[in-house]
């Protein structure tokens, strides 16, 4: 079951109305977003999955915003409201006939934590044609087992050090270590600061940095009193 959370109202005005696919069961669940124009900077997903995979997937994401992030990021226009407040459980079927009808190319999941629902990655694969998802590395402990046979292109969301609970990085540092024993194919953001940077390379090592970039703030309006 996925917890996802509709898109509140403080949210919605830095969502164009006709980016909203659904209205499913009373509730605005699921959005198109093109990453070339979100956040008025390109993202590079779409670069870095041609680089690695010799093929570039369209720009409009089908996009779900899932229930559960940990961190209170304060620039973060997802907002408490969105994925600490309401949501609606949905089973795989639901959430993948969402996705057909959108005729989207690109599965993204979203919300801040999707890996909070990583041991059910695998059960929309078979009929997602380009999967992709974040890592935020303090969900919780990650499992080997639910890494090892990932498939997609993922973003390994690294924020500053002041934004995770008590400035404890153990956590960060044990997952960053599993998704790089399990081979997964990831590449690292930075948001607002590349405060970690050099701690990742003295750990990690300069290869893991590889298409990295730096995400830079936005002021949105969802964060207007």
């Amino acid at each position: 079951m996925w917890y996802v959370a509709p898109f509140c109202d403080k949210q919605k005005k830095d969502i164009d109305p006709k980016d909203i696919l659904d209205n499913f069961t009373g509730k605005d669940l699921f959005r198109r977003c093109n990453i070339h124009d979100e956040r008025g900077i390109q993202d590079r997903f779409g670069e870095i999955y041609q680089r690695r995979f010799g093929y570039l997937p369209d720009p409009n994401h089908f996009v779900v915003q899932l229930w559960g992030c940990p961190l209170r990021c304060p620039y973060c226009y997802v907002t408490p409201e969105g994925v600490r407040g309401d949501f609606i459980p949905i089973g795989n079927e639901s959430l993948l006939h969402a996705y057909e009808q959108s005729g989207l190319e690109v599965f993204h999941l979203m919300g801040g934590a999707p890996a909070l629902y990583l041991d059910s990655w695998n059960k929309l694969y078979d009929r997602v044609k380009v999967f992709h998802s974040d890592f935020l590395l303090v969900e919780g402990e990650y499992e080997m087992e639910h890494l090892r046979f990932l498939k997609g292109l993922f973003a390994v969301s690294i924020k500053e050090r002041y934004i995770y609970p008590m400035e404890d990085l153990s956590l960060l540092w044990r997952n960053l270590e599993r998704l790089v024993q399990a081979k997964v194919d990831f590449y690292v953001t930075f948001t607002g600061s590349e405060e970690l940077r050099p701690e990742i390379e003295q750990r990690f090592g300069t290869e893991i940095l590889e298409d990295s970039y730096l995400i830079p703030i936005r002021r949105y309006i969802a964060l207007e009193e």
